[in-house]
């Protein structure tokens, strides 16, 4: 199996790690956290961008021709050529964590998991990752949470 690692967690998940055992059970909080993520990668995504917000890298020239054949357009990247492999990523909120991956749903046009496909888009054009400005968008998340915790909401 495939597997995507999402880039820029790291300093969400140290932070988060350091308070999770005092908080008790945070999936309500998880699911937010992996709603706003899986929201912000499709978003930024669909506009053609990576996380710092940067182009995506122009699709190879012979792609280019086969979209062109197809009647596609080929100046900006679109990562959803058949909206299959970005539909098929979710997430699953658990206790302490909440995990981005991509779903294994059939495919009849490719015999490689929409995790696999995922994998080599993001070798070739970093859309999986979370910018500082997102990590910071999780931190106020968790903030607000342990506020409203400590504020007996």
């Amino acid at each position: 199996m495939a597997f995507v690692e999402i880039r820029g967690a790291d300093p969400v998940q140290v932070k988060i790690s350091h308070i999770k055992e005092g908080l008790g059970d945070t999936s309500k909080l998880m699911g937010e956290i992996g709603n706003y993520l899986k929201a912000a990668i499709l978003m930024r995504t669909s506009r053609g961008k990576d996380a710092e917000g940067l182009p995506f890298e122009p699709y190879s020239r012979s792609y280019a021709a086969v979209r062109a054949e197809k009647g596609l357009p080929t100046g900006r990247v679109d990562l959803f050529f058949t909206g299959r492999m970005l539909g098929s990523m979710t997430y699953e909120e658990e206790k302490h964590q909440v995990r981005l991956f991509f779903m294994s749903t059939p495919r009849s046009d490719s015999k490689a998991s929409n995790a696999a496909i995922a994998f080599y888009n993001n070798e070739v054009r970093e859309f999986f990752s979370i910018s500082s400005t997102e990590q910071k968008a999780v931190l106020n998340l968790v903030k607000s949470y342990i506020d409203d915790l400590s504020k007996g909401s």
